[in-house]
């Protein structure tokens, strides 16, 4: 097992809709919990996932959701270093990918750890060009 992941928006909703990919997920988790490894989600990736939760959800769901990140053991990154943001902006001109993947790729790629996502669309290319190492959900 890697020491650390970062999750993307797609690996946090797999879990918490309990879809495909949520074992994976969720094993993970277990896995911080018993000091295993380490999880991260940039805020940026957390903002994708707490505004989908208001729009399917309601505001009050979205406040536990947060709660209930901040009593896990996902460790949310509220900064952009400076490392970050220029490899971020690198990866989003080369590869036409979302600014929110290109933050979750490069605090992956910043960190050495290896990101869990769904996403092949936005991603697989990426692997293929040894951006990062990426595990995939499903």
């Amino acid at each position: 097992m890697p020491t650390s992941y970062v999750l993307d928006a797609c690996a946090l909703i797999a879990l918490l809709a309990d879809e495909v990919g949520a074992e994976v997920v969720g094993n993970v988790l277990i896995a911080a919990d018993e000091g295993r490894t380490k999880v991260y989600i940039h805020e940026i990736n957390l903002l994708e996932v707490y505004y989908d939760v208001i729009k399917v959800a309601g505001s009050d769901v979205a406040a536990t959701l947060l709660s209930d990140v901040a009593a896990s053991s996902i460790e949310v990154i509220h900064s952009l270093s400076d490392q970050v943001f220029r490899l971020a902006g690198r990866l989003k001109a080369q590869y036409r990918i979302s600014l929110a993947d290109a933050i979750a790729l490069s605090v992956t790629h910043n960190l050495g750890a290896c990101l869990l996502s769904s996403d092949h669309h936005e991603f697989e290319p990426l692997q293929e060009a040894r951006e990062a190492e990426i595990r995939w959900i499903r």
